[in-house]
Formats: structure tokens, sequence, C-alpha cells
């Protein structure tokens, strides 16, 4: 009975981390998409790791989001995250809802949760 309910517990506890990793991310990401439909791709890049900074500037980030969300209308919701963790890094494509269409932003973090890709679709 014992060793059951360590069991329990362990798992219990296991769940619970795995739901506040997902959900830190999840408003990391929400952040960063907020900056770029806000125009303020500074503060993206500054919330990167220096990798993304050495390869990727605001001036490129603004030019992809230009590109992709030419007619798109006004930002209407976040509909889903999809979070994929592993070891070394943790990804969420998170699609986003607009008046006239839908964005995909594939946003990686590295093992400190400092972004270190973006790629919006």
């Amino acid at each position: 009975m014992k060793k059951r309910f360590q069991y329990i517990l362990c798992f219990s506890f296991i769940f619970i981390l795995l739901g506040c990793s997902g959900n830190k991310i999840e408003k990391q990401s929400e952040k960063i998409i907020k900056h770029i439909q806000n125009n303020e791709f500074t503060e993206v890049i500054n919330l990167g790791n220096a990798a993304l900074k050495s390869h990727f500037s605001a001036e490129q980030l603004e030019s992809m989001w230009q590109q992709t969300n030419e007619g798109l209308g006004k930002y209407v919701k976040i509909e889903e995250h999809i979070i994929d963790e592993s070891d070394q890094q943790t990804t969420d494509l998170v699609v986003v809802n607009y008046q006239n269409g839908t964005l995909r932003f594939t946003l990686t973090y590295d093992s400190s949760q400092k972004l270190s890709n973006i790629y919006i679709k």
C-alpha cells in the first residue's frame, strides 16, 4: 500500500512539472508573438540566446513578418500550442488565427528556455 502511494505521488509530481514547463513555454511564446505583432523586433531578438543573436537580426525578423502577414487582417486568437520537448530543446508550434487566415509560428527554445530559432509560415 505504501509503495503504491509513493508511485502515485511520484507520477503526480512528474505531471505537475511537465505541465508547468509547458505553460511557461506557452506564455513565453505568446509574449514573443505579441512583440512581433507590435513590430517590436529588437525585443524578440533580445529574448534569444547567443546563437540566435549572432545569426538573426531584428531587420531579418521584420522582413520575415512583413512577407508573411500581408493581407491577414487583425489578430483574432491563438488557436493552439503544440509543444515538443526533448533533452536539448523545446519547440512550440503556435497556430494563430487572423481575420483572413492563419499563421504558424515555430518557436524553438534551448535547454535554458532561451529562444533559439523562429520560423513563421
